[in-house]
């Protein structure tokens, strides 16, 4: 058996417990990739009788992502101790986790290993987060309701309003004041960001060392770019 359940399983109880006492309309929802990485198995598994779940999928494209995630740790790197809090837990917690990484880390070849690079590092983290997805909905889709959405598909208004609607929410006019906003914490420095040519080649060289290692990986459907919003 899977010994971290019973610790994994502390949030799903909590939450069960939150959920009953808030009645009819109750409503909890989660904007982590940590969801995946630590409790969804057992958050499906204990609440699905009780609950309507409903899972997000956000996708990206994948190397605009890695752009993005180089250039928030270099940030974070580079500033120090005046790096917000927020930013550097979230860069601790979700980015050094070299044991998680899906492909190369763990890939036989100790040459492979010991040339893993830290655009490696997170490439192998996107990748484990995609084959979770995946796992999860293999093994509990039919206990779920799942929404697969890009990131590059939530770029107007009507775009927002139209996803919200589809996963049961009406949005407000908060709602509309946060549209076009990224928090101060969260923006990343000009002359930060590798070139998108330097992110796609490290995602292609990184699939073509796991390739070479034998190691299969999951279907990256975030690796298809929508041309007309490359910028995003």
């Amino acid at each position: 058996g899977d010994s971290t359940l019973e610790a994994r399983a502390g949030k799903a109880y909590a939450l069960r417990a939150e959920l009953q006492r808030a009645g009819l309309g109750g409503v909890y929802a989660e904007t982590s990739q940590m969801f995946i990485k630590t409790w969804a198995d057992v958050a499906v598994d204990l609440l699905h009788r009780e609950a309507s779940i409903t899972v997000v999928v956000l996708r990206r494209y994948l190397p605009r992502l890695l752009q993005t995630l180089v250039a928030v740790e270099s940030q974070a790197t580079s500033s120090g101790t005046s790096v917000p809090s927020q930013q550097e837990e979230w860069v601790r917690e979700c980015i050094y986790r070299p044991a998680d990484a899906f492909a190369t880390l763990r890939a036989p070849n100790s040459k492979a290993q010991a040339s893993t690079s830290k655009a490696d590092e997170l490439i192998g983290y996107l990748i484990d987060i995609e084959a979770r997805v995946q796992a999860l909905i293999q093994r509990y889709g039919r206990r779920l309701t799942l929404v697969e959405v890009r990131l590059e598909e939530l770029l107007t208004a009507n775009d927002v309003e139209s996803f919200l609607l589809k996963i049961g929410l009406r949005p407000t006019q908060e709602t509309w004041n946060h549209i076009g906003k990224v928090p101060e914490e969260e923006m990343v420095q000009p002359g930060q960001l590798p070139t998108l040519a330097e992110t796609e080649k490290a995602v292609n060289v990184y699939m073509s060392k796991c390739r070479d290692a034998g190691i299969e990986l999951p279907a990256l459907p975030h690796m298809m770019s929508i041309s007309s919003t490359d910028n995003v």
